[in-house]
């Protein structure tokens, strides 16, 4: 009876499907009691931080702003307002950062909600025009993720990285940390190469989603490789484009600043690559070392596969995929062009990196030439939908 209810699990969820980590859809969590406790003090300490700041507190540089260093856009909303308003708005609009970035952190509603009503107040507090906030649901950057989620759903169809992910964990797998310091060094080479952290951290999610289950943390069970695994990789996105001049667009009112305090434009890719680059290495293996060692040590069986049959089975699950398909090879293909165009934007052309993914998303949904359908595409809308709150305030 033992064998057929464990056979029964087994054929319900397959670590290896990815089709099993869709972001799409939220997964139902079981919160811990301290993740239970700030919930419910997450709301009513949201209210008190929004009223208290809206119509008690007195803030110096805001009762006595200097209308002359205003921006266009605020002197323009400084009009409309008149000064009072203005100061008033200014306070509502300090008000619902602060309120939002409680229920932000202490997940008394759901985050995506969150940037919903922080929406709704700035218009109906008047810190902005409905134009203006329901406007960042078209940002460039909300098009690139959108797009980059369209990129990865494409190798996922494929089986491709799964195969990457197979091939990944056979090589490196024997050691859990070795898998860890090896996506290490994946994130920092791919920092070298594209600008877009969302980028990045989507074409590793599928592939880091596999790894976690295989190491035992999935399908509602969590281990300290899983969570050294996934933090790590948003850790060391951020971190690793640190190092290098292309490796964020914020690099480029970075790399204007500095010129503009040395007094010269003679400042490259080398310079930028050695006055930064040793740094963000150092802080990527004392990340590491933290997390493996203070914040989240592995025990012994959370360092090795936890699925049946272990690496052996990962060798046989690589092997019955055979040689890579024809789709497979046209979603390489898509990828490489895309990743080729964003590698080599400011030297061959000047396409935006959105245009660039918008060219990879039609490639890779047109009928005959691509290898998605709409459905097989896994966006994450509720990510969106906090990503655009965030871009309001």
């Amino acid at each position: 009876m033992a064998t057929q209810t464990e056979t029964k699990a087994v054929s319900q969820f397959d670590p290896l499907d990815m089709n099993n980590y869709k972001i799409e859809k939220l997964p139902k969590m079981q919160k811990s009691k301290f993740e239970i406790w700030m919930a419910r003090l997450g709301g009513p300490l949201a209210i008190i931080a929004f009223v208290w700041i809206c119509w008690f507190c007195h803030i110096g540089f805001i009762d006595n702003l200097d209308t002359g260093n205003l921006a266009a856009t605020a002197q323009k909303r400084l009009g409309v307002l008149g000064p009072e308003g203005f100061i008033r708005a200014n306070y509502a609009m300090l008000g619902i950062f602060v309120a939002s970035l409680i229920l932000w952190m202490t997940e008394a509603i759901p985050n995506y909600l969150t940037s919903l009503l922080l929406i709704l107040g700035t218009v109906l507090l008047g810190v902005t025009t409905q134009k203006e906030a329901l406007a960042q649901l078209g940002h460039p950057v909300m098009w690139l993720n959108i797009l980059s989620f369209v990129l990865a759903s494409m190798l996922v169809k494929t089986q491709f990285a799964k195969r990457l992910a197979l091939a990944f964990v056979i090589k490196f797998g024997k050691s859990a940390k070795g898998v860890l310091w090896s996506f290490m060094v994946i994130n920092l080479v791919l920092s070298a190469f594209i600008s877009a952290t969302t980028v990045k951290a989507t074409i590793m999610l599928p592939i880091f989603m596999v790894i976690c289950a295989i190491y035992g943390a999935s399908n509602g069970q969590r281990n300290n490789f899983g969570r050294n695994l996934v933090i790590q990789n948003l850790f060391q996105v951020n971190i690793g484009a640190n190092a290098f001049y292309t490796g964020s667009g914020a690099h480029l009112l970075a790399i204007s600043l500095i010129a503009g305090f040395i007094g010269s434009c003679d400042f490259g890719y080398a310079d930028w690559l050695i006055a930064v680059g040793p740094m963000s290495v150092i802080i990527l293996v004392v990340g590491l070392l933290l997390g493996m060692y203070v914040f989240f040590p592995m025990k012994k069986d959370e360092q090795k596969p936890q699925i049946e049959g272990g690496i052996e089975r990962l060798k046989t699950e690589l092997d019955a995929m055979g040689k890579m398909s024809a789709q497979e090879w046209r979603a390489v293909g898509i990828f490489v062009v895309v990743l080729f165009l964003w590698v080599t934007k400011g030297t061959f052309h000047e396409i935006d990196e959105t245009i660039v993914a918008l060219i990879g998303a039609c490639l890779a949904l047109i009928p005959g030439i691509g290898v998605v359908k709409w459905n097989d595409v896994d966006i994450p809308w509720h990510l969106m939908l906090f990503s655009a709150g965030a871009y309001v305030l």
